[in-house]
């Protein structure tokens, strides 16, 4: 952690706070402050659109990627937690959901630009294949499109990662609670909703400042 995490962040901050352009002023610079922050909230500066456009991509592609991730491994955590379901082959099930986490993202970058490439890919060749495409289409020249694989890779990727943390919360709250709703009748969908959800907020919360943007 200190090595590669919080000695990089204490490094970029103190170089954000100098006029050092590129890696070959890292050793020649001057501490001019906050000017190169206050850029971001100059309208006749440069960085200006820039920052703000990427800031905008940002929230645009991580939301729905997001609350996507969210929903989904709040469902699949509930399920594989949930004695009355008595659901088999959970242990594959859990590996193959959490098993696009371990993979580089370098990997999966070259995996969907193969995937989505043109004019000849899968993705194009199977569109034209079943009529929705009469030409290859141009996946990453469309903001759109690119926006929407990048929002997928990002929960694609992550949504097992997230899916563990919820069981782990999910498997520390006191079974008595749950023995309790189901002595008094309680159905799955109300035992969700008046006991486990309420109970895991602060894992919500963790999940919610630790998942990673698409940035």
């Amino acid at each position: 952690f200190l090595i590669f995490g919080l000695y990089p962040i204490i490094f970029t901050f103190r170089i954000a706070l100098t006029d050092a352009v590129g890696w070959e002023m890292i050793n020649e610079n001057h501490v001019i402050g906050f000017q190169n922050f206050a850029q971001f909230f100059d309208p006749s500066s440069a960085v200006y659109p820039r920052f703000w456009g990427a800031f905008v991509n940002t929230l645009v592609i991580w939301i729905p990627n997001f609350v996507a991730q969210l929903g989904l491994a709040l469902i699949l955590a509930s399920w594989f937690t949930d004695s009355r379901m008595h659901l088999k082959f959970q242990g594959g099930f859990k590996v193959m959901i959490f098993m696009p986490n371990i993979i580089t993202a370098a990997t999966v970058a070259m995996l969907f630009f193969s995937l989505f490439n043109y004019p000849v890919a899968p993705i194009n060749t199977l569109m034209q294949s079943i009529g929705v495409l009469s030409a290859p289409f141009e996946f990453f020249r469309s903001v759109e499109w690119s926006r929407g694989i990048i929002s997928f890779i990002q929960w694609w990727m992550w949504v097992g990662n997230t899916m563990i943390i919820m069981i782990a919360g999910i498997s520390g709250i006191n079974p008595s609670l749950f023995e309790a709703a189901l002595v008094d009748g309680c159905t799955s969908r109300q035992t969700f909703w008046k006991i486990t959800l309420p109970l895991i907020k602060p894992i919500l919360v963790y999940n919610l400042v630790t998942s990673p943007s698409a940035a």
